[in-house]
């Protein structure tokens, strides 16, 4: 099988939580955006958070365990 190419990027968020965007997600641990089109052919994307971009990956592969994962860079 081979694996799903999968975006992640940072989301920067304000002091209050908020991304550029105006939408809330709070304070806490790096906010990380990904997405993918599975081998369903339907988009997949979501929000994480990780302390880390490695963290941020080990947390998307958690939540689709059914999928090959590569992450760009």
């Amino acid at each position: 099988m081979e694996a799903t190419k999968v975006g992640l990027s940072r989301e920067y968020l304000n002091s209050q939580g908020y991304t550029s965007a105006g939408r809330y997600f709070g304070v806490g641990a790096p906010l990380y955006r990904y997405g993918f089109t599975d081998d369903q052919g339907v988009d997949q994307w979501g929000f994480v958070r990780g302390v880390t971009r490695e963290a941020a990956k080990a947390a998307v592969r958690e939540l689709h365990r059914d999928q090959n994962l590569r992450f760009h860079r």
